[in-house]
């Protein structure tokens, strides 16, 4: 029935629903209930994570580069871009090579992404490390998180010949905010 209506509409819908929790043990702990996981619980699909389905991420990559690409200059990944996404470990899936994906197409400035523009986060490790091979031992040492927020903003403001405006806007945040990290991080434009 429709708001302020007096005629029962019928529907017919499917819900498809995805989660990262185990909801039955969720509901006996009281904090989904348990009427609402027998009414959506018909089928369940276990799909193991990205980082176990290596042979999907270069498919879902380039089909999210079709999706995201500007019509008239479509990008494309290079072949050692294409070799850093397999060697990575995604632990946020494929919302995260969505957005990683996403980041590229922005800053990629030729129609190939490079691995520089992928802007992986292990990539900012000062040693070798492959995820998917395992090759721990070679790990020296990995940045902080302000030390990648500091290298990151500075990338983005030197591509953008310090151009604050249009720097904000492509970090996603505030003109204002970006003024404060280039204060707190000390930076310094280098020469063009």
């Amino acid at each position: 029935r429709r708001i302020g209506g007096i005629t029962n509409l019928n529907s017919n819908v499917r819900v498809i629903g995805a989660t990262n929790k185990n909801l039955l043990e969720e509901s006996e702990k009281k904090s989904f209930r348990k009427d609402l996981l027998f009414r959506l619980n018909v089928i369940t699909l276990i799909i193991p994570p990205l980082r176990e389905r290596r042979e999907d991420i270069l498919l879902l990559a380039n089909y999210f580069l079709k999706k995201k690409s500007p019509v008239r200059t479509p990008k494309m990944l290079s072949p050692e871009a294409e070799e850093l996404l397999l060697s990575y470990t995604f632990n946020g899936n494929i919302r995260e090579l969505d957005h990683i994906i996403e980041r590229a197409i922005i800053f990629s400035d030729s129609e190939f992404i490079s691995p520089d523009d992928l802007n992986l986060p292990h990539v900012f490790q000062k040693g070798v490390y492959n995820q998917a091979s395992g090759d721990n031992d070679e790990i020296e040492e990995i940045l902080s998180m302000e030390d990648l927020e500091r290298w990151h903003i500075q990338k983005v403001l030197n591509k953008n010949h310090w151009d604050r405006t249009r720097t904000a806007t492509q970090l996603g945040i505030s003109p204002k905010t970006l003024y404060t990290k280039i204060k707190k991080y000390e930076l310094r434009p280098v020469s063009f």
